[in-house]
């Protein structure tokens, strides 16, 4: 019998919506943590971005190439398979 309620509330179509009062009660009660590690999460996510930011604006994004700001994609023939090598595209 206590399989069958078991099976019968998993299939329920918002189940997740119980759980999920549990989770936020459970981060009231200890507001600290939640704190914490929203500040730390926080923190590397700005970190991140100015390293993206730092690297995008040292290194650039155009191809050194004459009007390499144009360049959407660049390819490659493979002359002795006859196809395509490589695509890869540029960032624009």
């Amino acid at each position: 019998m206590e399989q069958v309620k078991a099976r019968c509330r998993d299939v329920r179509p918002f189940r997740w919506l119980g759980t999920t009062w549990l989770d936020l009660r459970m981060l009231r009660k200890s507001w600290g943590l939640t704190l914490v590690g929203g500040l730390a999460m926080t923190v590397v996510i700005g970190i991140a971005a100015f390293t993206f930011s730092f690297l995008h604006t040292t290194f650039g994004s155009t191809v050194p190439l004459d009007d390499g700001d144009r360049i959407v994609a660049l390819m490659t023939w493979d002359a002795a398979a006859q196809r395509l090598r490589a695509r890869l595209p540029a960032v624009a």
